[in-house]
């Protein structure tokens, strides 16, 4: 037997190796053209010499160049962004131009696209075609620029703030002097642009120094005019008003304390008088030099007394005399006393007229001192706003003296440090004359071997495919739809099926036997059959839902009804147009086997939830179409589900596909719950089931509006098969 693959195009990989070898003289013609044109461009080409320097970006500033604290200081981290910035900075115009200036490079002829002085021929055409642009155009400047930036490349090095500069040219010295002046005149364009803030500064310093001076010079002058004028004049710490006050005060402390003291002593005195009769502990008696005198004597005349005591009796006339001056001593010293009260009494008079004259002038200070204070607020405002413009101005100084300090270049930190010079290369970067030549021929190698193979490959599939449209199915012959339009005199009775076990089915062989006699002749019709109905299903008219095909059969084997779907749905697929089959034959059908597919989930198993769309959905082995299967659940439930949601499934499907072609199988009384919007509708029938298959398909036909045919088998179909298999 003769496997079915046949159907399709085959390529076998012997057959294609040894097309290649039959176009060894091809394939050795090119590789010679690769290696020749390639080493005729090495020699022609002018060698080119790539060198490198690196730069590093970091903040250079310390914190004795800053011209400001290092809390004020802001901090300028390095991040990608920054070093990014600065590539773009190295590629600018302007640093070229500097390059270019200091270098001369226009001088020099690399440099010059027109150093022959005339274009070439083809050059010439290119820019009449609008290709470039014309360097006639350009001044020597513009031409040397165009030639150094079409040979500089600057970049980051990964992970890093290093940048690399890296330059070609036909002079190795050439190369190097670029590089090494680029990353020199960056580094100090850097610095310069740090300079300019700094001169800017001191600028607007200058400026603002000049109006603080003679703004608080004015300040000044008002503050002592008004101090002046207010007679707020300064003591040693503060206002006189404020000073004659204190010492008022004071004064008046002094002098209510020099009376409390009197006041205190003399009633003292007093006190001791009264209650003892003497005064001989009061300090301020003692003191007086009379008294001192007189105790002198009391004591004397105390003595005397003891002495006579002790010869006379009291009322001795010597004792007698001695008691009475005795008596006249203690008297004076009384007296004394007394004396000494009037003194602090008066004492006590004199501070407290003191006192009061001190408060009389103190009322009298304090109203002037009132209207004093009310001036002095006024002085405290305009002594703070000059202070406020001293301090601004002596902070103002201490900047301008930093920016004067850096108005050298030479002290300014550029953002930049070199980290590699750029050295004249000693061998050119291109070309490399072994690398081109070999890659060169390899190149032409593959793409020679890679033509041949397309070629094969083409010879190959052309004559399958030429065989396959010649293929045809055997048993079964399908005539030109006849549309039947009469029913007989009596409807047939509704076929209607149980879910009972399915028929016998060919095995694999069988199958690969009859789609091989298929291909080897075309003894039915068949496949002209197919064309015919594929033409009629793609000429239905589209809706907005598609074209939609339902193929029922009447009392068929099923293989029929399946086979008769396969052949459409790969006929429709000839035409590029996206086909699914969907298989809704509920007592089975065999779409699956004839595409060349295993049995899986499918749409009964997608309406229960068992499988998602991805499992249920294959595609045919043959060609583009893709196949819904039937599924495996077969309960009450799932063809419940069948006859609610086929509507909305269909639908979908439309959407997706040009042609949903729906295997329907065996007509029954709920086939047109199965094809619901369908354009067109194929009934298959046997010559003596004719009459009642048209009545069912006109029923169809009426009740779903659509384009209905009805498609007679002559024959059985599959009865070479069966006869192989009875043999």
């Amino acid at each position: 037997m003769n496997n079915h693959s046949q159907l399709a195009p085959t390529i076998n990989l012997v057959d294609v190796l040894r097309g290649i070898v039959r176009h060894k003289l091809l394939i050795a013609l090119m590789t010679l053209l690769a290696f020749g044109s390639s080493a005729f461009y090495v020699n022609k080409s002018s060698y080119v010499y790539t060198t490198q320097a690196q730069i590093l970006i970091e903040n250079l500033a310390s914190p004795y160049d800053r011209t400001q604290s290092s809390a004020d200081e802001r901090t300028d981290t390095i991040d990608d962004r920054i070093v990014l910035s600065q590539v773009s900075v190295l590629k600018s115009r302007d640093l070229a131009v500097g390059v270019a200036r200091a270098l001369k490079l226009e001088e020099k002829p690399e440099f010059d696209s027109l150093k022959g002085g005339e274009l070439g021929t083809t050059q010439k055409m290119l820019l009449a075609l609008g290709f470039g642009e014309d360097p006639r155009l350009m001044s020597k400047a513009e031409r040397a620029l165009k030639r150094y930036f079409s040979h500089l490349l600057v970049y980051q090095v990964p992970e890093s703030n290093v940048v690399a500069i890296k330059y070609s040219a036909n002079d190795p010295a050439v190369a190097a002097n670029v590089a090494n002046t680029l990353v020199k005149l960056y580094v100090e364009s850097t610095a310069e642009t740090r300079l300019r803030p700094t001169n800017r500064a001191r600028e607007w310093l200058g400026g603002q120094i000049d109006d603080l001076r003679k703004k608080l010079a004015g300040s000044e002058a008002a503050i002592e005019s008004f101090r002046a004028e207010a007679g707020l004049l300064k003591g040693s710490t503060t206002t006189l008003n404020a000073q004659q006050l204190s010492e008022l005060n004071s004064q008046i402390t002094l002098a209510g304390t020099a009376r409390t003291d009197a006041e205190e002593r003399a009633k003292s005195i007093n006190e001791l008088l009264a209650s003892r009769g003497n005064v001989d502990e009061s300090p301020d008696v003692l003191s007086s030099p009379n008294v001192q005198r007189l105790r002198e004597q009391q004591v004397s005349a105390a003595r005397a007394v003891a002495e006579l005591s002790a010869t006379y009796l009291p009322n001795h006339p010597k004792m007698i005399a001695a008691q009475n001056q005795m008596n006249n001593i203690n008297r004076q010293i009384r007296s004394e006393a007394l004396k000494v009260v009037q003194g602090l009494d008066e004492q006590a008079r004199i501070a407290q007229a003191r006192e009061d004259s001190l408060r009389a002038r103190l009322e009298e200070m304090k109203g002037s001192e009132l209207l004093a204070n009310q001036d002095d607020v006024k002085l405290q405002a305009m002594e703070r706003d000059a202070a406020a413009d001293k301090a601004l101005l002596e902070t103002l100084l201490l900047r301008y003296a930093d920016a004067s300090s850096r108005q050298n270049l030479s002290t300014q930190p550029a953002l930049a440090r070199i980290i590699e010079q750029a050295a004249p290369p000693a061998s050119p970067s291109f070309p490399k004359p072994g690398p081109t030549v070999l890659l060169a021929t390899l190149a032409g190698l593959i793409m020679a071997l890679g033509l041949s193979f397309l070629m094969e490959v083409m010879t190959t599939t052309g004559g399958s495919r030429e065989q396959k449209q010649a293929a045809t199915i055997p048993a079964t012959v399908l005539k030109e739809p006849v549309l039947v339009s009469a029913p007989p005199p009596s409807p047939p009775k509704p076929s209607v099926m149980a879910l009972a076990k399915l028929p016998s089915l060919p095995n694999s062989a069988d199958i690969r036997e009859l789609l091989s006699a298929t291909a080897r002749e075309d003894d039915y019709g068949l496949g002209e059959a197919g064309s015919q109905m594929a033409s009629w299903a793609a000429a239905l008219p589209q809706s907005a839902k598609r074209r939609q095909v339902a193929i029922i059969s009447w009392d068929t084997d099923i293989r029929d009804s399946s086979l008769a779907a396969v052949i459409m749905a790969r006929s429709i697929s000839s035409l590029n147009l996206r086909v699914v089959v969907v298989d809704l034959a509920t007592h089975g059908s065999c779409v699956e086997m004839f595409f060349g597919l295993a049995a899986g989930p499918g749409f009964v198993d997608l309406l229960s939830g068992k499988a998602d769309f991805t499992k249920v959905i294959a595609r045919d082995t043959e060609s583009n179409v893709h196949l819904l299967r039937f599924g495996f659940t077969r309960d009450d439930a799932a063809m419940a589900l069948l006859a609610q949601r086929t509507e909305v499934v269909l639908q979908a499907l439309g959407t997706i596909y040009d042609v949903v072609i729906v295997h329907v199988g065996e007509a029954s009384e709920n086939t047109h719950e199965l094809i619901p919007n369908c354009q067109g509708v194929v009934m298959l029938a046997s010559a003596e089931n004719q009459i009642e298959a048209g009545v069912t398909l006109n029923s169809i036909k009426t009740e779903n509006n659509v384009d209905a045919r009805l498609v007679v088998l002559e024959q059985t179909s599959l009865s070479p098969v069966k006869r192989a298999a009875s043999a």
